[in-house]
């Protein structure tokens, strides 16, 4: 069992909705991204090529941020301005700075595809890398600050391009403490 600390308000319960037990917003921040790593780990000993099981780990993890999004939608919290403008900074960063190899296609059939990596996926990482971690680091800047680059490392050693997204994590982690809020973190990663 999940031993219950005090949350500051980087938290997502605490993001306004009311009632949410300190146990419940743990648990909904730390099992999507349990459930992703899990997911991907088996993926990559189902299929010779673990992208090809990308949209059952989404699905996977859709389903794990259901009570994420349960207590989100009791008091809905929408990202800042600023937020979205970093999102969409930092996506314009990526796609310019990959290789063009590397930068992101869209095709017709890949709806599902689009929502894990736009949607699912987002959401997974920042309520653990921002949202659960800075939580943990309680009221002391130096130690949120310790969070952010914590998240921000860990959350850039699961991408291929590593360097860049520690980079992003490191914006979305600025977001959530300039407003306290794991929305802002969502909000940006999505339009990133």
């Amino acid at each position: 069992a999940l031993r219950a600390r005090p949350q500051g308000p980087a938290a997502l319960p605490r993001d306004g909705a009311r009632g949410a037990t300190p146990a419940d917003g743990s648990v909904t921040q730390i099992l999507p991204i349990l459930t992703l790593l899990s997911a991907t780990l088996l993926a990559s000993l189902i299929w010779p090529v673990p992208a090809d099981g990308f949209v059952t780990i989404a699905a996977a993890t859709g389903l794990a941020l259901l009570p994420a999004a349960r207590l989100w939608l009791r008091a809905p919290v929408l990202p800042g301005v600023p937020a979205m403008l970093a999102g969409l900074a930092t996506g314009l960063a990526w796609v310019l700075f990959l290789p063009p190899e590397a930068r992101p296609t869209v095709s017709a059939g890949a709806v599902p595809w689009v929502l894990g990596t736009v949607i699912v996926l987002p959401a997974a990482q920042e309520l653990f890398f921002r949202g659960y971690l800075i939580a943990q680091a309680g009221a002391s800047m130096p130690l949120r600050v310790a969070a952010v680059v914590v998240g921000a490392a860990a959350s850039g050693a699961l991408q291929a391009h590593w360097a860049a997204a520690a980079l992003a994590g490191l914006v979305f982690g600025a977001l959530v403490l300039r407003s306290g809020r794991t929305a802002d973190a969502v909000g940006g990663h999505v339009l990133a």
